[in-house]
């Protein structure tokens, strides 16, 4: 069994003139929901054995929020082939992965982590049959179950939407 989260980076600053959108760094708010997210997440048994973040400076922060409200200490890879990839790039990133890490976070952006998750899904825990039509909103965390043992086995619509957050949600 492999458990991936899929989890968008938390709220930017808008981007300066002079700044490349890869440099931009976390609002305010953003630090907020994204230690909202890590909290949600830190209810569960099961722990992130590893997180892979875009390379970019706010899905970097994000990871580091995330971190300190799980309070433990999963490996960490900054990837900068995450840096606005699509679903099929992610997805084969996702396949190359360990087989011994049977919980993986992936940090990243829009559009392709919601498109991830779609090509990914074929059901549903009750209640969140709709949820990925959705915008998937910055600090989202999805958690998708596969019943596999190999990453590299992952095939489209194979997984099961066990879980949907989204921090906006909870005002």
């Amino acid at each position: 069994m492999k458990n991936l989260y899929i989890i968008r980076h938390a709220r930017a600053k808008l981007c300066r003139a002079d700044q490349e959108d890869h440099d931009r760094e976390l609002s305010k708010t953003g630090k907020i929901e994204a230690s909202i997210s890590g909290k949600w997440i830190n209810n569960f048994d099961k722990k992130i054995d590893i997180i892979c973040s875009s390379s970019s400076v706010r899905t970097h922060q994000t990871t580091k929020i995330i971190i300190k409200e799980i309070k433990y200490n999963p490996q960490i890879i900054i990837e900068p082939k995450l840096y606005l990839s699509g679903e099929h790039n992610l997805l084969n990133y996702i396949k190359s992965l360990d087989d011994n890490m049977d919980n993986v976070a992936i940090i990243g952006h829009e559009p392709g982590l919601k498109r991830l998750a779609v090509l990914l899904t074929g059901s549903y825990t009750q209640g969140l049959e709709s949820v990925l039509d959705r915008k998937f909103s910055t600090s989202t965390v999805a958690i998708i179950t596969f019943n596999v043992s190999l990453w590299s086995a992952l095939s489209e619509r194979e997984g099961y939407l066990f879980e949907y957050f989204n921090p906006k949600d909870q005002n």
